[in-house]
């Protein structure tokens, strides 16, 4: 594809504790075309520009003033993206990216109405949910939302906040995400009904691998502002963690 540019869309969504490393994931990354980020934060508890300074200091970054939920903020990601833009990349903020070169191949393989998602590690994918884009029939990436999927009757203006493919790690044409009204959709099963009936397919690149930082276990520990990597609500004081539970028990997950 010539001129390629792709943004990163993301939302911070009540995780400053796993930002640190989605985000060295991020400028790790080495891509052959100029690579963007832009970076939502949906008023979460604890104000996560900190981190995105030190980690990724030339993020796009903006802070919602009011909550209104995170498929809204992965959408007002899409008015901060370059208009020379060619491919978006919704990620989510939980995700650790484990090649540097991830970016460049979900981009490399991207075309017009096929959708390119990763294979997430940790999770158990239902690849026919790519090919099919049945978000009715069939548990939603993992089992964990499937009852979810079999209950949502989704709408435009369903305020249920629905976990899907795209907003892990993925890669679409811009033209195409903006032609299936992605601004105007409140969850990715919306999306999945346009696409079905608009000849999408999609494909998992399980050569492009990344974690979903769903445990303790595999953070890294972020000191910013005295604050504890795993529990947002304890801080540091005097030299004691404040809060539940004392100290978390965190042991650092290599990148590579």
């Amino acid at each position: 594809m010539k001129n390629l540019k792709a943004s990163i869309i993301m939302s911070t969504y009540n995780k400053p504790e796993v930002l640190p490393n989605t985000l060295m994931s991020i400028a790790r990354q080495k891509t052959s075309f100029p690579l963007e980020v832009c970076i939502v934060d949906d008023l979460s508890d604890i104000d996560p520009e900190p981190i995105i300074k030190k980690f990724l200091p030339d993020a796009k970054y903006r802070r919602l003033r009011k909550n209104h939920g995170f498929a809204f903020s992965k959408n007002v990601c899409l008015d901060m993206v370059s208009d020379d833009t060619t491919i978006i990349v919704p990620m989510a903020a939980d995700i650790i990216m484990l090649r540097d070169d991830a970016v460049e191949n979900l981009c490399s393989r991207v075309s017009d109405k096929n959708i390119v998602i990763s294979e997430i590690c940790n999770m158990r994918v239902k690849k026919d949910m790519y090919l099919n884009f049945d978000a009715f029939s069939k548990p939603i990436l993992s089992d964990w939302n499937g009852a979810l999927a079999k209950s949502l009757k989704p709408n435009i203006t369903c305020r249920k906040n629905m976990t899907s493919w795209l907003f892990f790690l993925g890669a679409i044409l811009k033209k195409n995400i903006i032609d299936l009204g992605y601004r105007q959709v409140s969850c990715d099963a919306v999306l999945w009904q346009k696409m079905a009936k608009g000849g999408y397919s999609g494909d998992l690149l399980t050569t492009v691998k990344a974690v979903h930082q769903y445990h303790k276990s595999i953070l890294i520990p972020c000191k910013i502002d005295n604050t504890c990597a795993f529990y947002c609500s304890r801080t540091v004081k005097n030299g004691r963690w404040k809060g539940r539970g004392g100290r978390p028990k965190i042991k650092p997950l290599s990148l590579i």
